[in-house]
């Protein structure tokens, strides 16, 4: 699915063999066949903020050269996340929480732009649960807006109905296929089946 997100979101993703080492304040290296790259890339996405300039993704495909290439950069392991050149460790939930935490302190997204992004994410998402579930999904845009709150107070797009801040409630919600097929809306109501 990260293809797909790539072509249809125009992420600006750059591909290792590279001349240097892209200058950027959040820089992360990333590549095929590593679910936790896709994890984190995929929290950002959610989180609407991989959409910013100040975040550069370079993707390491699984080729000799490009291998080479990290390898003579000093770069043994991926995920690899640097924040101002700084080394950011942890679980991708958390590595992701500590990039949006970065962006929104140092006022390099502001709530305007976070809404607009994460509104885009919303819509995509809509399309999605479209697909998988054979039905056209709506979005109840006033809810984006929490979603935003969420990301603001707990560095995530926590489902705003839900209290337990944890991997399976960001939005959308492991649970929100099922309530989709059974009620015909999510939980928080953000995606609802068109009657």
């Amino acid at each position: 699915m990260f293809s797909f997100l790539v072509t249809v979101m125009q992420l600006n993703i750059l591909y290792a063999p590279l001349k240097e080492i892209p200058q950027s304040r959040i820089l992360i290296f990333a590549g095929d066949d590593c679910y936790p790259c896709k994890e984190l890339l995929d929290y950002l996405f959610r989180a609407g903020v991989l959409f910013s300039e100040h975040i550069k993704v370079v993707w390491i495909r699984n080729e000799e050269e490009a291998v080479n290439w990290a390898l003579e950069n000093g770069i043994e392991e991926i995920p690899l996340v640097l924040i101002n050149n700084n080394k950011i460790e942890g679980s991708s939930e958390e590595v992701a929480k500590k990039i949006v935490r970065y962006l929104l302190d140092n006022n390099l997204i502001t709530r305007k732009e976070l809404e607009e992004n994460m509104r885009k994410v919303i819509l995509f998402n809509a399309r999605y649960l479209s697909e998988k579930l054979g039905e056209e999904i709506i979005v109840n845009e006033k809810m984006i807006v929490a979603l935003v709150n969420k990301i603001i107070r707990h560095g995530l797009p926590y489902c705003p109905c839900r209290l337990k801040l944890s991997r399976e409630n960001i939005c959308p919600c492991e649970s929100s296929i099922k309530e989709l097929k059974s009620q015909g809306y999510c939980k928080c109501r953000l995606f609802l089946v068109k009657k």
